[in-house]
Formats: C-alpha cells, structure tokens, sequence
C-alpha cells in the first residue's frame, strides 16, 4: 500500500503553528463529545427492554494523534444492530421491520457543525499567528 501522500499530508499538518494544531484539535474532540451526547439522547429506545442498550455503546475514540482525528462510533460485538436499526430489516418471522434512521441524519447535522467550527477555529487561529 503506497502511503506517500499520507505521510506528506503529516508533515505538513506537523509544520503548522502549535496554536493552528491546538485549534484544530479542540474543535475536533468537542465536534466528536457533541455528537456522542446528542447520539446518546435521540437513539431510539425501546423501554420494554432490559440489560444494555444501543445507545450505551457510542463512544469517542481517539485515532491517529498526528492527524487530530476523533471517532465516534455506535454498536459493539453483543449489540451489533445499529444497521438494521437504521435502514430496516426482515424479522426472523419473515415481518418487515421499518427503518428508524438516527445514525446518518445524526453524522449529517454534525458534518456541517463540524466543517464551520473549524473554519472559524482555523480563521481565529491564524489571525493571531499571523497578527492579521
């Protein structure tokens, strides 16, 4: 696997001003707590059931600390349904089980957050590394 511009596109994001890198990092653990929380409240529940639930399984993880990257996630390997969930699926019984889409209107709203939060952090922090 080539990993050339990879491993270019680390360099340059290690040539960047620490303030420029802080910001960047800020926005992108806060964006990921965020969505976590807000993925938390609107997964649908069912309140008959007992024991764990999907919405105990999303969590932040921390990624490739170069590339300040943060990742949030949903199901794990006993609760693993979080794809039926979203885009339906056929009972055991043979019934059709609708969709009860959370997970992409969810990564939708938080992308477009995502994207002007850090444009702002990016704008304020090379104002002040560049005294603009």
């Amino acid at each position: 696997m080539d990993t050339t511009q990879i491993d270019a596109f680390v360099a340059k994001l290690g040539r960047m001003a620490p303030a420029v890198r802080q910001g960047i990092d800020d926005v992108n653990r806060k964006t990921a707590a965020a969505m976590m929380k807000r993925g938390k409240i609107i997964t649908p529940r069912n309140d008959d059931a007992d024991g764990p639930h999907i919405a105990d399984t999303i969590k932040v993880e921390t990624g490739d600390s170069r590339l300040m990257e943060y990742t949030v996630s949903v199901g794990s390997d006993a609760l693993y349904y979080a794809v039926p969930l979203e885009f339906g699926h056929v009972a055991r019984d043979g019934s059709h089980v609708p969709a009860n889409p959370f997970w992409v209107p969810l990564t939708r709203i938080f992308r477009k957050r995502h994207k002007t939060s850090l444009r702002r952090a990016l704008r304020k922090a090379l104002k002040q590394e560049l005294g603009i």
